[in-house]
């Protein structure tokens, strides 16, 4: 798994902890025993102590299964998605003042597709747009509207016809200066 940057191994994770505890103590470790798991402030031990439990009891006890299986499957579309637009983001032209899009050249792609380049393309720009903005903003992409605007906290989202700019540049703020104005600037400089 690929978080930002970062390359995450997670190689025991299909284990069950039994199986886990049985191979420690045949191979004599000392396991490391980290207290957070067990207090149930946190989500990951409310998880364990609580929710999935209750799960089984309602489901059976094959449904830890059933759940990790289906995060395996997000992780592959996730990874098949990342691939099959990798082309696309390659085309990204980012400068100090934020990253631009032009969708034009792949244009049709799916509402899945866009809400998905929208995610990237913030990710570029250390930004989390909500579920209610990509959803939005991808709508208004796949109709080509033009002169849109989206705040979030200090980042701007702006989509003009099959285009998207993220930035976090307070000069672009100007209340005046419609979408497609704002575009066009930053077409002209961005190189």
């Amino acid at each position: 798994m690929k978080i930002n940057d970062l390359e995450i191994w997670r190689p025991l994770l299909s284990f069950q902890k039994k199986q886990l505890s049985a191979s420690i103590q045949t191979k004599q470790f000392q396991p490391f025993i980290d207290e957070t798991n067990e207090d149930c402030k946190f989500l990951r031990a409310r998880m364990r102590k609580e929710i999935l439990p209750h799960l089984e009891g309602l489901f059976g006890k094959g449904i830890k299964q059933s759940l990790a299986s289906h995060g395996n499957e997000a992780q592959e579309l996730k990874n098949f998605i990342e691939t099959h637009l990798e082309k696309i983001l390659n085309n990204c032209r980012s400068s100090e003042i934020g990253t631009l899009i032009d969708l034009t050249p792949y244009h049709p792609l799916t509402l899945f597709e866009i809400k998905c380049l929208i995610r990237q393309v913030c990710e570029k720009e250390n930004c989390l747009p909500s579920k209610k903005i990509i959803h939005s903003a991808a709508t208004q992409l796949l109709s080509r509207s033009s002169n849109k605007e989206y705040i979030m906290g200090k980042h701007h989202l702006y989509v003009d016809r099959l285009r998207l700019f993220v930035s976090s540049d307070k000069v672009l703020n100007s209340k005046e200066t419609s979408c497609t104005k704002k575009i066009s600037m930053i077409i002209n400089n961005i190189t």
